[in-house]
């Protein structure tokens, strides 16, 4: 009988032990759940961020392009213009020949 009263008082301790290891692995997988979610909210905000500042980046190349797509525009426009200018003076100083 003591026998079996000790191996009980074993059981019953070895119980005590597993039930406090497994309410501490309990909270330990909690605290790794709640990092898991903090990781992942603040993966989700760099990443929004990240958007925002590459469609910011890309919105202000598109205006640098437009930009010098309309310095290139005015600047043909300019030079016919000009070129304009010096053949129409060109022609009048030519005499008026007939077959031309």
């Amino acid at each position: 009988m003591e026998t079996l009263s000790f191996i009980l008082g074993i059981a019953s301790v070895i119980a005590v032990a597993m039930v406090g290891v497994m309410f501490g692995m309990y909270r330990a997988i909690q605290n790794i759940k709640s990092e898991q979610v903090g990781h992942t909210e603040w993966l989700n905000d760099t990443n929004r961020i990240m958007n925002q500042q590459e469609d910011a980046i890309n919105r202000r190349l598109d205006e640098i392009v437009r930009e010098h797509y309309n310095h290139i525009d005015e600047l043909h426009r300019s030079v016919d213009s000009r070129f304009d200018k010096f053949e129409n003076k060109i022609n009048q100083q030519l005499p008026n020949k007939k077959g031309y």
